[in-house]
């Protein structure tokens, strides 16, 4: 049985350094009460899991892993599918065409195709093809809007979320053209300068609640950092001046802070600061977080190795997968179209495999040393992929077909192209 805790909520911060079938629900041990409205209950509340992916779709499902072990001969991004079977080196380094040299962070964008952070090389962000791995562009220039240090990368309504690492910002570009917009979290946010604090965040799920400054506050003004025109509320999904907010629903933004040992909980409009969701807790440096299919937010500890679920709604946790197991540095940590738990262990150069409802652990999907595997910091699913399918090479018979991510290299080799027709 699962102990299910009561998050201590509040505004406590620590700046020490330092590089969890069914749900089961026991009665909630409140360890501390807040500033903040304590939760009504202490059990955490699932959403609905939606349908998951059969072997064969599993075998059609690539993992994509990056390598960080500096200037190594290992060094890349690294294809397995969704069985462990390793595929190839998808983006070999160092690259002499895209520069690339240490790839730390990865995300797909809406158009199919693969994004890169590269933080101690060009320090902006690189576009490859999504299927062959080809280097497209650099799509953020280092330097775009302040970027020093990127790190995790996030495609969200309209824009790509940046986390600059090196000065504690999350900034904001347009996920079309990569026109830098604005600092979306502002420089040494909630004192998260420390270079490497901010680490992995996450958008939660909808939530109805009243605006942070109560029923009938105005939200602030935003403008494009690159022109100072103001963006109104109307506009990819910005608030307007003058327009009154009091009520949901809003997806807010959850930011892990390795350093300072919190999860900070910012409003996903507008980037105000609500609150530490996670406050500062010595035997807990959150780096890893991703939100599961149950709705609720994975934490990954760097330090201890164990991994916490939260319900945000409640404030509630439980251990999910306890420390002193297997799992080393859970950074990369995401759930898998099977449904189940994944882990990059950063110290045992493996990706572990755990029950996505209950954490029991069910061994390794790639094992140390498969496809030259080491120190791998961060993962990413893609299950299936768009391709434009044209018929004897007629464009104007062009159809958009959604297949197997990894099927779509025989597509491509036969002229289909990678993305949605226009």
């Amino acid at each position: 049985m699962m102990k299910v805790y009561k998050a201590i909520r509040g505004n406590m911060r620590s700046h020490s350094f330092t590089i969890g079938g069914v749900l089961l629900l026991a009665a909630a041990q409140v360890v501390l009460a807040s500033s903040h409205p304590a939760a009504t209950t202490g059990e955490m509340v699932a959403a609905d899991r939606p349908p998951t992916a059969t072997p064969a779709e599993m075998r059609e499902a690539g993992l994509l892993v990056g390598n960080t072990t500096p200037f190594g001969p290992t060094d890349g991004i690294l294809r397995y599918d969704g069985l462990g079977a390793f595929i190839d080196k998808m983006i070999p380094v160092p690259d002499s065409i895209s520069g690339l040299q240490i790839p730390c962070c990865l995300t797909f964008g809406p158009d199919e195709n693969l994004y890169v952070s590269s933080p101690l090389s060009s320090s902006g962000v690189l576009r490859f093809n999504g299927v062959t791995g080809a280097f497209m562009d650099t799509f953020i220039p280092g330097g775009s809007g302040g970027l020093g240090l990127p790190l995790i990368l996030l495609f969200h309504e309209g824009y790509l979320y940046v986390g600059d690492t090196g000065a504690g910002a999350i900034r904001r570009y347009d996920a079309k053209t990569g026109a830098y917009v604005d600092n979306f979290i502002p420089d040494n946010s909630e004192g998260m300068g420390t270079p490497f604090d901010l680490q992995h965040f996450a958008f939660g799920p909808d939530q109805d609640r009243p605006f942070p400054g109560g029923a009938g506050a105005v939200r602030p003004r935003r403008d494009h950092g690159a022109t100072g025109d103001h963006l109104e509320g109307q506009d990819q999904g910005l608030p307007s001046a003058g327009r009154e907010h009091s009520e949901g629903p809003y997806k807010d933004l959850y930011v892990a802070a390795e350093i300072s040992k919190r999860v900070l909980r910012y409003d996903g409009q507008t980037g105000a600061f609500i609150e530490d969701l996670v406050p500062s807790d010595a035997g807990f440096s959150p780096s890893g977080l991703t939100f599961g299919p149950d709705e609720l937010l994975y934490v990954g500890s760097a330090a201890s190795g164990e991994v916490r679920r939260y319900d945000v709604r409640t404030g509630t946790y439980e251990v999910f997968i306890p420390a002193g197991g297997r799992l080393s540095t859970p950074v990369g940590i995401a759930f898998g179209p099977d449904g189940n738990f994944y882990a990059a262990a950063v110290g045992t150069s493996e990706i572990l495999r755990y029950d996505g409802r209950t954490g029991r652990f069910l061994g390794a999907l790639v094992p140390s040393g498969r496809g030259g595997i080491t120190a791998p910091r961060v993962i990413t699913w893609k299950a299936k992929t768009k391709v434009c399918h044209q018929p004897g090479g007629n464009t104007a018979k062009g159809r958009t077909l959604t297949i197997g991510y990894l099927s779509a290299l025989d597509h491509l080799r036969h002229g289909d192209t990678l993305g949605s027709c226009e």
